[in-house]
């Protein structure tokens, strides 16, 4: 994969069995609802130029550690140039293609297996012409006018298995072009960074994407730093149902 391609983070996909408790998080955190997909039981929430997709699809209910009720974060999308070529090099090179049916869209966006059964799908980076959520959503009309209070994710946490960490390393420096930043691995364009987290033991069941950390956005207004303010304190106190963490980072 040729170095520099990597466009910045296009969406984050979250499977649920619980919608009502992540759409409850999803709004304090000032996303809303801007599409409901066709034929799926899948849903768009957007604030400013983020996107994410929430998954309710029961093959997606399967994936989660807990099949009763929770959400966890089981894929993420990047902006490539030419993603058919960059997807047919890495899987000459060994990544895996992506043999779930966890899919949320009916678009086909090629994607390969990360950790923990997670996908990283490549999405085509030409938004000035052609929107990847005209094809697959309805548009819902939001209630009220969001706060912009995220200017990006800025970062995401995997957990890896002890004896898989060389491996991911590898994969993602090797593959993918990031470099190591200390602690973490900045993606090639330097728009977000992975910081891979070693657990104990070689259980892969405890593998995963464990935290979505936003960027604050620059605001003028005390209105705008209330509200930062209030979804800052509320992501220490994630409810029990959400298995994954989320963090903001002051710009």
């Amino acid at each position: 994969m040729t170095k520099g391609l990597i466009k910045g983070i296009e969406f984050v996909e979250i499977a649920t069995a619980d919608l009502a408790t992540l759409d409850k998080l999803l709004r304090r955190l000032h996303f809303v609802k801007v599409g409901a997909h066709r034929s799926k039981a899948v849903h768009l929430y957007r604030q400013g130029s983020l996107n994410i997709i929430v998954n309710q699809e029961t093959d997606a209910k399967l994936c989660l550690r807990n099949q009763a009720s929770g959400s966890q974060i089981k894929a993420f999308a990047v902006r490539v140039d030419n993603a058919p070529t960059i997807y047919a090099e890495l899987l000459s090179k060994g990544a895996w293609s992506c043999q779930s049916s966890l899919g949320a869209m009916e678009l086909n966006i090629p994607g390969i297996e990360i950790n923990g059964g997670c996908v990283l799908y490549l999405v085509e980076n030409n938004h000035a012409h052609f929107s990847i959520y005209d094809i697959d959503f309805t548009n819902v009309e939001p209630v009220g006018v969001p706060t912009e209070i995220f200017s990006k994710i800025a970062s995401l946490s995997l957990n890896i298995a002890t004896s898989h960490t060389r491996q991911w390393q590898d994969f993602f420096t090797g593959l993918l072009h990031f470099t190591q930043q200390g602690d973490y691995l900045l993606s090639p364009d330097h728009s977000f960074r992975l910081k891979l987290i070693t657990k104990q033991g070689d259980d892969i069941a405890d593998e995963g994407i464990a935290t979505m950390t936003f960027m604050q956005a620059s605001h003028s207004n005390s209105a705008d730093n209330q509200c930062t303010s209030q979804s800052s304190h509320y992501v220490k106190n994630i409810p029990a149902a959400i298995g994954f963490q989320i963090e903001v980072l002051n710009k």
